[in-house]
């Protein structure tokens, strides 16, 4: 839709419903926060060596939430920027360079799937 340097009410509305989405990333992220935290708390309050989980023990869950976030986190703020700067660049490179980074989410780790699996096995969701 931008082909130029100026900004159409069409552009305004992809652009608030881009902000929608960013939002709500951001908001996914920030619950994500939250069980980082709160099962770091159960580690603490775990008083025997028992497993937790199928396999696992406690810090291991942590290490694997704590991944999880980190490269959710660090892709919301790529998603961010890219918000930003999405309206103010007409040329195709541009274009091209935000779709791709938008589309392939370059801050989460190809093994970062096998990790959310291997979590879902441990709790018994798979």
């Amino acid at each position: 839709m931008k082909t130029d340097d100026s900004f159409s009410e069409g552009l305004q509305d992809l652009c608030d419903q881009l902000e929608e989405d960013v939002d709500q990333l951001d908001s996914i992220v920030e619950k994500l926060n939250r069980a980082v935290s709160q099962i770091k708390t159960v580690t603490l309050l775990q008083t025997n060596q028992d497993k937790l989980f199928v396999t696992w023990r406690a810090e291991h869950f942590v290490k694997a939430v704590e991944q999880i976030h980190e490269a959710y986190r660090e892709e919301a703020k790529l998603k961010r920027k890219i918000l930003k700067n999405v309206a103010h660049g007409s040329s195709d490179s541009w274009k091209m360079l935000h779709l791709a980074a938008w589309v392939h989410q370059p801050m989460i780790p190809h093994n970062l799937h096998v990790t959310l699996e291997s979590l879902l096995v441990e709790t018994g969701h798979r």
